[in-house]
């Protein structure tokens, strides 16, 4: 249970939190910095429920996620 999705903008990472929260599955979003290939800032959601579950809805919906944790 939980986990941690990257994503590179917080657009990404916002559309990201509202479709996982409309589908039972609560967040924390926080900005983080080197991640990447390029090293820059992104921002991270911290999930309260199944990683994989929330990784094929995110996939479902066309919503890119850059890495997992």
């Amino acid at each position: 249970m939980g986990g941690t999705i990257f994503f590179g903008s917080i657009s990404w990472a916002i559309q990201a939190q509202k479709l996982l929260k409309r589908q039972g599955i609560p967040s924390n979003m926080r900005k983080v910095s080197n991640i990447g290939s390029g090293g820059g800032c992104g921002y991270a959601l911290d999930l309260h429920g199944n990683l994989n579950s929330a990784l094929h809805l995110l996939e479902d919906a066309g919503i890119k996620y850059i890495g997992i944790e």
